[in-house]
């Protein structure tokens, strides 16, 4: 990387896309975020990923619910979320947490199962992203 930072160009916009859509995410006590890690824009969904909790809007920006809970029980975790993503079909939604365990969740928000994962899923999650 180091050898083509030279060869870095701006980029416009009009590259990228051929409008803008500026959508205001609702702010309240249960939506508020500490750090900004990922969005996804996913059917009538928005989430949004920070350190510790996966929130859902909708494609207006109303805040619908969080998906999942720090603690020790079933369907939740104890350390930061290291990812989140929908299922292929969509109708669900998977968190890797904790570095080895996916909590997957549909889409109201309810817990369906925990998958844990070894050496060799990783790589393959690594890879996808």
């Amino acid at each position: 990387m180091e050898k083509e930072i030279d060869n870095i160009k701006p980029a416009g916009l009009s590259e990228v896309g051929s409008s803008i859509t500026y959508i205001p995410l609702e702010t309240t006590d249960q939506s508020l975020l500490k750090e900004l890690k990922k969005v996804i824009i996913f059917d009538t969904y928005i989430t949004v990923r920070d350190v510790y909790r996966v929130l859902m809007f909708d494609n207006s920006g109303i805040f619908i619910r969080q998906i999942g809970n720090r603690g020790q029980g079933p369907g939740e975790y104890s350390m930061s979320i290291m990812d989140h993503c929908f299922s292929t079909n969509g109708n669900n939604i998977v968190l890797l947490v904790d570095g080895q365990r996916c909590l997957m969740f549909d889409r109201e928000g309810k817990y369906h199962n925990t998958y844990k994962l070894d050496s060799r899923n990783l790589a393959v999650i690594h890879f996808i992203q």
